[in-house]
């Protein structure tokens, strides 16, 4: 029989460690996946001051790319379309190592630079 639910005040061990948030999931036929904090909420009010939203968008093919970078760190993205969600292991391992991206500006999501190349 399956165990009973914690107590509302027990601490409930997780066996995996999570280290970012990834959702996906797909919008008007297209792939959508958000990494970390995508939308750049949950800061801390005095570090919303330090927070750089760039975003790129396309039509043919659909791509939608939308990162979200605090003191220069990437700390999330939402990548909507074939060619955008192929970036999704690259900004997961931007996230994760928490390099400074600043200096690479729009690069970073308008698809000019293959970015794959460097920071995969």
């Amino acid at each position: 029989p399956p165990s009973p639910p914690a107590a509302v005040d027990e601490e409930v061990h997780v066996p995996v460690g999570l280290e970012l948030f990834v959702h996906t999931t797909s919008f008007a036929g297209q792939p959508v996946v958000m990494l970390g904090r995508h939308d750049g909420r949950h800061l801390d009010r005095c570090d919303t001051d330090s927070l750089q939203t760039l975003v790129s968008e396309q039509h043919d093919p659909p791509r939608f790319v939308r990162a979200t970078l605090h003191d220069g760190k990437l700390i999330g993205a939402c990548l909507i379309g074939m060619e955008a969600v192929s970036l999704a292991e690259t900004f997961e391992n931007l996230i994760l190592s928490e390099l400074n991206v600043g200096h690479v500006g729009a690069a970073l999501v308008d698809g000019s630079e293959d970015i794959e190349d460097y920071f995969d």
